[in-house]
C-alpha cells in the first residue's frame, strides 16, 4: 500500500492523509499545492497591476495575426505581388488560361494546360484550322491596287505566332486571278481571345470581286 512520509517525524501516514498522524505536520503534497497556489497568485497579482501591458501585448499579437491573414489572401503565394482575381496567385504566377498556378516548366500555363498546349502531348486538341477564325473580311480597290482586309481571331486554347495567310483573289466564277500573303501575326502572338486586323494587295484587276484567305503555316 502506498505511505506518505512525514517530513518532519518520518512516520508513515496513509496515501490520502493531509496530515501526519503522529505530529499533525502538513504532508510533503499539500506544502507543494500550496507552493503552487502561491506561485499562480503571484502572477494573478503581477498581470492585475500591470494589466495595461499585458493588453497591448495582446492587442499587438491579434494585430500581427490579422494583418499576416490580411496579407496571404491578398498576395501572391510565390511573391509579394497582389493576387489576381479569382486566383491565390499573381497575374505573373497564375496560369493564362485559369486560376491554378504555372508549372516550373512553363512561363504561361499550369501543368494541365501546358501539356495541351504542347505538341506531342496526348492531351492536345488544338487545331489552328478550328482555333483561327477569319471575319469582316472586306475589298477596296484605289488607283494600282486591290486590297483585302480582315480581322483573325483566337478561339483556341493556345497562342499562335508568326501565322501566314494567303489571300487568293478571285472573278465572279471564283477563278483565281492573282495572289498574295502575309503574316496575319507575328512574333508578338496571338493570344486566347485575342484578335488582329491585316490586310494584302495585288495589282488592280476590275475582275476581282472576292478573296478567300487561307492560313499556310503558323507557329
Amino acid at each position: 500500500m502506498d505511505m506518505k512520509k512525514c517530513e518532519n517525524c518520518g512516520a508513515d501516514n496513509d496515501i490520502t492523509d493531509n496530515f501526519c498522524n503522529q505530529c499533525g505536520s502538513k504532508l510533503k503534497e499539500d506544502i507543494a499545492k500550496e507552493k503552487v497556489a502561491a506561485i499562480l497568485k503571484s502572477v494573478l497579482s503581477a498581470l492585475k497591476k500591470h494589466k495595461m501591458i499585458v493588453a497591448l501585448i495582446i492587442v499587438i499579437a491579434v494585430l500581427t495575426v490579422g494583418i499576416y491573414c490580411v496579407y496571404d489572401r491578398t498576395h501572391c503565394e510565390w511573391c509579394s505581388n497582389a493576387v489576381a482575381d479569382g486566383s491565390d496567385y499573381c497575374y505573373e504566377h497564375k496560369c493564362y488560361l485559369c486560376d491554378d498556378p504555372i508549372t516550373y516548366s512553363s512561363d504561361k500555363y499550369c501543368y494541365f494546360h501546358h501539356l495541351t498546349n504542347d505538341e506531342d502531348s496526348p492531351l492536345n486538341t488544338y487545331s489552328a484550322a478550328n482555333d483561327l477564325k477569319f471575319s469582316n473580311l472586306y475589298l477596296t480597290s484605289n488607283t494600282s491596287y486591290t486590297q483585302v482586309k480582315g480581322t483573325i481571331t483566337n478561339n483556341g486554347t493556345r497562342t499562335y505566332t508568326y501565322v501566314k495567310v494567303k489571300g487568293a483573289f478571285e472573278d465572279y466564277s471564283g477563278n483565281v486571278l492573282d495572289t498574295d500573303w502575309t503574316y496575319a501575326v507575328g512574333s508578338e502572338g496571338l493570344s486566347p481571345g485575342e484578335s488582329k486586323t491585316f490586310s494584302m494587295s495585288v495589282t488592280k484587276d476590275y475582275r476581282i470581286k472576292d478573296c478567300t484567305v487561307s492560313i499556310i503555316d503558323y507557329d
